[in-house]
C-alpha cells in the first residue's frame, strides 16, 4: 500500500466496500463514455482472469478519488495464457475533473506497475483486453487520459475505431438486395445459427479467426435462440456475423472465410445483423474495436466515430 499526504492506494481485494460506487466514479472520470452496471458487470466480475487485487483504488480523506482496473491473462481463453504471458493490462482508469491537477493518476499508475514488475511482465497495454473491455484504447479527444499515459511512458502502437449508428435511418439498400440475390444465383446462402449449432460455430469461428471471437460468438446462443447469422456455400459455413453478444446494443464480430472475400458476403451478413438490432427495437448501434475504416461507411445513419490510440509501455527491468 502506498502513501501519499492523505492518500493511499489500496485494492477492491483489500477494500470492496468501494465497489458500490465504482460504476458511477467510472462514469464522473470518462465523460465520453456511458458505463452502465451490467456493462462493468461483464468487463470486470464476469471476466474469468478477475483478480481484485488489481482493481486498484485512490481514497483520500475518506472518499474515492480514482480506480484503475487492471488484469494479467491468466484463465481464458485457454490458447492465449502462454503467448500474452508477459502482458499486464489497464481495462480503464478513470479520475473525477477536480482530482486532475493531483497526483492521483501518477500513484495509481505507479502501483499498477509495480504489480506487473513483481509478476514478472514486461508490457503494460492499455484498454485492448480482446472480449473483456470497455474500449480498444484512449480515445485521442480524452486530452487528459492520453496525455498522463504519454508523459509516463505509454507508446501508441495502433489504431481502432468505434462506429455509433442510428438506426432510425437503417434501411437495406437495392444493391444489397441484388447483391444477395446474385450470391444465391451462386449457391451461397444466409441463415440463423441453430441453437443445437452452438459448439460447431463456435470451433469453426475459432480456427478461422481467433478464440475471442470464437467466445463472443458462444454468448449469441441461448436455449431458444440465437444472434449469429450465417453464410454457407456447398454445405459449409464460409461466413458469419453476431449482434448482442457482447452488448445488447453492439454489432459483431464479422468474418468470412479468406477463400471466399471479395463476393460481397460480409456486406450482405452485415445487413442481415444489422436489420436483426432493428428488429429488436435497438436505435443506435455500436460497432466496437474495428480497423475497417470502409466497411462500415456503406451503413445509412453514421452519427459518431471514435478514434482511440492503442497505447503500451514496456518496463526495463
Amino acid at each position: 500500500m502506498m502513501q501519499g499526504s492523505a492518500m493511499k492506494i489500496s485494492s477492491l481485494a483489500e477494500d470492496p466496500y468501494w465497489e458500490g460506487i465504482m460504476v458511477e466514479l467510472l462514469n464522473k472520470g470518462l465523460e465520453r463514455d456511458f458505463i452502465p452496471s451490467h456493462t462493468y458487470q461483464r468487463v470486470v466480475r464476469r471476466d474469468p482472469n478477475f483478480d481484485p487485487n488489481l482493481v486498484l483504488l485512490a481514497i483520500e480523506d475518506g472518499e474515492l478519488t480514482g480506480v484503475l482496473i487492471g488484469v494479467k491473462r491468466t484463465r481464458a481463453p485457454e490458447e492465449m495464457i502462454e503467448k500474452q504471458k508477459e502482458v499486464a493490462w489497464i481495462k480503464a482508469i478513470a479520475i473525477p475533473p477536480e482530482k486532475r491537477d493531483t497526483s492521483v493518476f501518477k500513484s495509481l499508475c505507479l502501483r499498477f506497475e509495480e504489480l506487473t514488475r513483481e509478476s514478472g511482465r514486461t508490457l503494460i497495454r492499455f484498454g485492448d483486453f480482446a472480449s473483456w473491455y470497455f474500449f480498444p484504447g484512449v480515445d485521442v479527444l480524452y486530452d487528459y487520459y492520453l496525455d498522463s499515459l504519454i508523459d509516463f511512458g505509454f507508446k501508441k502502437v495502433g489504431d481502432a475505431v468505434n462506429y455509433e449508428i442510428d438506426l432510425r435511418s437503417f434501411y437495406i439498400p437495392p444493391r444489397i438486395v441484388r447483391m444477395e440475390r446474385k450470391l444465391k444465383q451462386e449457391g451461397i446462402s444466409f441463415r440463423k445459427a441453430s441453437v443445437q449449432e452452438k459448439k460447431a460455430i463456435m470451433m469453426w469461428v475459432g480456427e478461422k479467426f481467433s478464440p475471442f471471437w470464437a467466445y463472443e460468438v458462444g454468448l449469441g446462443f441461448s436455449k431458444e435462440s440465437t444472434s449469429v447469422w450465417l453464410a454457407e456455400y456447398e454445405g459449409r459455413v464460409v461466413g458469419f456475423s453476431g449482434y448482442s453478444l457482447l452488448e445488447p446494443n453492439w454489432f459483431g464480430p464479422i468474418g468470412v472465410d479468406e477463400e471466399m472475400r471479395g463476393k460481397g458476403i460480409g456486406s450482405v451478413l452485415l445487413y442481415k445483423a444489422m436489420n436483426s438490432l432493428r428488429l429488436s427495437g435497438y436505435r443506435i448501434i455500436t460497432v466496437p474495436w474495428t480497423d475497417l475504416l470502409f466497411f462500415y461507411t456503406q451503413l445509412p445513419g453514421i452519427i459518431a466515430i471514435r478514434h482511440f490510440f492503442r497505447v503500451a509501455k514496456e518496463l526495463e527491468f
